[in-house]
């Protein structure tokens, strides 16, 4: 399977979902303490996507700029590592059901 960029915004997408849906449905606290504190001053939604949105641009200036083979294996290590976490987010709400 050949991962590409829209496979990274998915992902990001999944885990706004499954983190908004487990913060206010199920009463999970946010591990990240930035994201913690962007949440006290900004509000929930409007701070995952703000977040995401600058992580997704950054994401894609820096891609831009690198040779293919380290873009192709960064881009893999990234998605792997948003897979967990997703993975992580449906335990931590399956757990509390």
């Amino acid at each position: 399977m050949k991962i590409e960029f829209k496979h990274f915004i998915i992902l990001n997408v999944l885990d706004v979902m499954t983190t908004y849906f487990a913060l206010t449905h199920m009463s999970l606290n946010e591990a990240n303490p930035l994201l913690s504190a962007l949440f006290t001053k900004f509000g929930l939604l409007g701070s995952l996507i703000a977040f995401k949105l600058i992580i997704l641009m950054v994401m894609y200036g820096v891609f831009t700029m690198m040779p293919y083979k380290i873009k192709k294996i960064t881009l893999y290590i990234i998605c792997f590592m948003f897979i967990l976490v997703i993975i992580n987010n449906t335990y931590q709400m399956i757990r509390v059901l």
